[in-house]
């Protein structure tokens, strides 16, 4: 099935959009930053929320193959959108302090292998990660050879949050307290700063985010204009059904469709898999693994209010 048959074969990014992301054009601002990126320009690019920001490098990363690295300190939103590409049909892998060695270690082996095409990594894994577990007294190989079960501070954080520990960790390096130690393997050593704020000679402000829990965090609402008069029935059936196939993959709901692509759909109620990947946001793999099911869904709805 060829689902992106009127693009020029030499716009790959815009192929790449469709066939994988399932999006028909790009929005204000993305196409310059990826044509700037696949020229091999630096790019500062400040969108607000919600904007397409994660498109602007994972399109270009598709178009030129090989091994895309992604760094971030947002680990629960790099969980998400891995387990979003993947469902889009992308080989991408992240390795952060979240997961147990034995994941990060497999990940690293695909990696190795060649097999993945986004790597996400959170920089705070070196250092700070065993920081924290030493707070939170995890018994973990790397704690247990150096000791450090026997700190006085072992054990001192369980009253805490994992996240909340790390957003500290961070906001002390930002503040000169801490300092990353490069030849260290991205280890943590105690600044200047950092041994007059031991000593009470300094003060540390500091910010508590709200939304430190991996699924509990403040998402903008995924909605379009332009609903008045859509079938409201058929597009809670289409949410019921997105939401029993993320429960059974066990990621979040948008993962899945957005509320837009849904909006789409049930505008469009495609009859058939050709119609249902023009519906905005169905790429090729999601076309191969939801179509059937959503194609069903909408069937049934119709087949209901005819009766």
């Amino acid at each position: 099935m060829q689902i992106a048959a009127s693009i020029p074969a030499e716009d790959s990014k815009r192929r790449v959009l469709k066939d994988v992301f399932g999006f028909d054009d790009f929005r204000l601002g993305q196409a310059a930053v990826m044509e700037a990126l696949l020229a091999g320009h630096h790019v500062l690019a400040v969108m607000p929320t919600g904007a397409g920001k994660s498109l602007c490098y994972q399109v270009p990363a598709l178009v030129l193959g090989g091994l895309t690295i992604v760094v971030s300190p947002l680990v629960a939103l790099m969980q998400d959108q891995v387990a979003a590409l993947r469902l889009a049909g992308v080989a991408a892998d992240t390795i952060n302090s979240s997961l147990d060695r034995d994941a990060n270690v497999a990940a690293w082996r695909r990696v190795a292998a060649g097999q993945t095409r986004l790597l996400y990594l959170a920089p705070e894994r070196l250092g700070a990660a065993h920081v924290v577990d030493v707070l939170l007294g995890h018994e973990t190989e790397k704690v247990l050879a150096r000791n450090h079960h026997r700190l006085a501070s072992f054990g001192t954080g369980v009253a805490h949050k994992k996240s909340l520990l790390l957003s500290l960790l961070r906001q002390l390096v930002a503040g000169g307290f801490l300092t990353l130690d490069s030849a260290g393997h991205g280890g943590l050593a105690v600044a200047e700063k950092g041994r007059e704020l031991a000593r009470g000679e300094a003060s540390f402000r500091y910010r508590v985010d709200a939304r430190q829990s991996s699924r509990g965090k403040i998402r903008p609402v995924d909605t379009a204009a332009g609903t008045e008069g859509l079938d409201s029935a058929l597009l809670a059936a289409l949410k019921a059904v997105r939401l029993r196939l993320a429960r059974e993959r066990q990621v979040p709901a948008f993962v899945i469709f957005s509320d837009r692509t849904l909006i789409d759909m049930a505008e469009r109620c495609p009859r058939d898999l050709d119609a249902f990947a023009a519906v905005n946001g169905v790429g090729a793999a999601k076309l191969k693994d939801f179509g059937e099911i959503f194609l069903g869904a909408i069937a049934a709805h119709q087949s209901g209010v005819a009766g």
